[in-house]
């Protein structure tokens, strides 16, 4: 995939979440392929660390899920629908499930949990219709429920929200009230990570902490934020003085510091940069200028190394959506 191809996908999906207009998702079937020889590796903490991503399928119009260990062995079918996408994958800190925010229909599952070795899942919001367009999606610390953004309409008026809600979909919760969608404009659908120190989000480009309808500034010049599955680290998204930058603090913010910048105009680009589990390494899209031709891949590095000796990932260059933990 082209990076501007890549750049009009994420374009249109922000579009599409915030109309949801397209075409009806009819729901599909999770199946599990058996289990390779040889068991999965896990670490003392018994996570489990794998690749999870969305497969390019024609017109961004169907959703189709896989997981593999890192090497790219052990493939698994974890989540099919006949059309559709998402714009997130967020692995829980064990590596056991993902979830993530379907598009673009108000009668399809709005929030979905899949386990990432395969097998039923989950559907958080199926009781709550009246909540739409999720995306930025957090885990709590605990594992047992989910942070999101999504919106509702009242009285007319699409609103934006950051919720709550336990996995078996008990608990919803409205934890900030952001707006009226169209006074919000585009980047409303950013990003949420739920850490010790609290909810934090991206908006209006700067990171915040959500809290019974107030929020806090935490830093300015944000504009997206993940966190690292042990809840440990995390990474954010910056843009000053015409670089794209990507910062590791702890989990309330502090302790910033740059680890990748790079020219918006130059050879080489990043996008989606994510942490592993313990946020010593960042997984990214990287796209490559070189004699007026792109060269594109997922890749992986050493925080402390840098990119320079990047990891080619056993991934396709067009995979849409790629998390690991």
């Amino acid at each position: 995939m082209s990076t501007c191809r890549l750049a009009r996908a994420r374009t249109v999906g922000v579009a599409l979440l915030v109309a949801i207009a397209g075409t009806l998702l009819v729901p599909g079937s999770s199946v599990a392929f058996p289990q390779r020889s040889g068991e999965e590796r896990t670490s003392a903490a018994g996570v489990l660390h794998r690749l999870v991503w969305a497969e390019t399928s024609t017109g961004l119009r169907n959703l189709h899920l896989r997981s593999s260990r890192l090497d790219g062995s052990d493939k698994r079918r974890i989540f099919d629908f006949p059309r559709g996408f998402t714009m997130t994958l967020v692995p829980d800190a064990r590596g056991r499930r993902v979830a993530f925010g379907t598009c673009c229909r108000d009668d399809m599952p709005q929030l979905v949990v899949a386990p990432l070795l395969g097998g039923p899942y989950l559907e958080p919001l199926a009781g709550h219709p009246e909540l739409t367009a999720v995306d930025g999606i957090g885990w709590s610390p605990d594992g047992r429920s989910l942070a999101f953004q999504a919106i509702t309409d009242r009285d007319g008026v699409r609103t934006s929200s950051i919720w709550t809600v336990r996995l078996d979909g008990s608990d919803l919760r409205e934890v900030l009230t952001l707006g009226d969608v169209l006074s919000l404009g585009p980047g409303v659908h950013d990003t949420v990570a739920w850490t010790n120190a609290g909810i934090l989000y991206t908006g209006d480009g700067d990171l915040r902490l959500a809290t019974d309808q107030t929020s806090q500034l935490v830093m300015h010049g944000v504009v997206s934020v993940r966190v690292s599955g042990d809840g440990g680290r995390l990474v954010l998204r910056r843009h000053r003085a015409g670089r794209s930058q990507v910062w590791i603090a702890r989990p309330d913010g502090t302790g910033a510091r740059k680890v990748l910048a790079w020219s918006t105009d130059g050879s080489s680009t990043y996008y989606d940069v994510t942490p592993n589990y313990d946020g010593t390494r960042l997984l990214a899209f990287r796209s490559v200028t070189r004699n007026h031709r792109s060269e594109n891949a997922w890749v992986a590095w050493d925080v402390a190394e840098g990119p320079g000796d990047a990891d080619v990932l056993p991934l396709d260059d067009d995979a849409s959506v790629v998390a690991w933990n």
